[in-house]
């Protein structure tokens, strides 16, 4: 398996890095700002309809670029403050 794959049930690799846009271009998409380790992180919240999950990518923008710090199934509270986002609208 590669870095920044993760794996579904059956230890198989399902998405991985490469698969980020999927959550960074969804237009329905919920986007949480947070600061750590002195730089301002982003975590988009998405929910990925073919695998019925909701995935969290978490980045920072430098410049023109931008660097994936991780790209996973959301957490509990992650997947409760999309919810409560897509109420809202």
């Amino acid at each position: 398996m590669g870095r920044g794959e993760t794996q579904n049930q059956s230890g198989k690799a399902w998405f991985g890095f490469a698969d980020a846009h999927l959550v960074y271009d969804n237009p329905e998409k919920v986007t949480l700002l947070s600061h750590r380790n002195a730089e301002d992180r982003k975590l988009d919240v998405a929910m990925f309809e073919l695998a019925d999950r909701v995935l969290a990518l978490i980045y920072v923008e430098r410049d023109m670029n931008i660097r994936v710090i991780s790209f996973r199934v959301a957490s509990r509270q992650e997947r409760r403050a999309h919810e409560k986002a897509r109420a809202e609208k």
